[in-house]
């Protein structure tokens, strides 16, 4: 607690979401020569989605796919008709989101024809990567420096933040530590008050003294 996350450049991933929809022809599990089954396509296609992040991403860039819904079928001899794939990409730079999404498709249709499957995929766009300007990460910092608050480098994180939508126009995005036992989203996660002071005292002078350098700038 007491210290103020200021970093320049990219501090998290731009979030997309993927829903799969693999549509198949059911039948009884004894006679799978009759059906279209689509469990076997989606398991080879969760496998391969994987080979997007391991091979067509730079090594020296983070990103990652998650498959975290995968449902077909309701009963132990019948193979389904449909089995859906739903998940998460998260990528750092706005060329490798547009890959992402590229191959994501062409894999998944290229499976759903090898297993003779029809397929309706939903691409559902997020927020952006989240970027500070280094500029204001430099001014911030001097402001925390001002009224003698540390400085902390907040940790890379591929986790996402809608707060992005903004920094396409301008500002800046801080983190203030203000938990001790539990991070955000544990059920016992509770604000330390003691942080709270601190951090409206910060954003005060940050406001303040922004104001000041945007009509200094203009005057200029």
């Amino acid at each position: 607690m007491g210290t103020i996350g200021i970093k320049a450049g990219t501090v998290s991933a731009a979030v997309d979401r993927f829903k799969i929809n693999l549509k198949g022809f059911g039948s009884h599990a004894a006679h799978p020569q009759m059906a279209k089954d689509p469990i076997v396509a989606a398991a080879a296609l969760v496998n391969s989605l994987q080979t997007i992040v391991s091979r067509n991403m730079d090594p020296f860039n983070s990103s990652v796919l998650s498959i975290t819904h995968l449902q077909a079928g309701n009963t132990w001899n019948v193979i389904p008709e449909q089995a859906l794939i739903e998940g998460t990409v998260r990528t750092l730079t706005s060329e490798e989101r547009e890959l992402f999404g590229k191959r994501l498709k062409e894999i998944t249709y290229g499976i759903s024809q090898a297993y003779d499957l029809d397929t309706e995929i939903e691409w559902i766009a997020g927020p952006p990567a989240t970027v500070n300007d280094e500029e204001w990460s430099n001014f911030a910092k001097a402001i925390a420096q001002a009224e003698k608050i540390a400085i902390g480098i907040p940790e890379a994180t591929l986790g996402g933040e809608d707060f992005a939508f903004y920094l396409e126009k301008s500002g800046e995005h801080l983190l203030n530590r203000n938990w001790k036992d539990y991070p955000n989203h544990h059920p016992k996660f509770k604000v330390n008050p003691a942080a709270l002071s601190l951090a409206a005292k910060y954003l005060s002078q940050l406001a303040k003294q922004a104001l000041l350098k945007l009509e200094a700038d203009e005057n200029d």
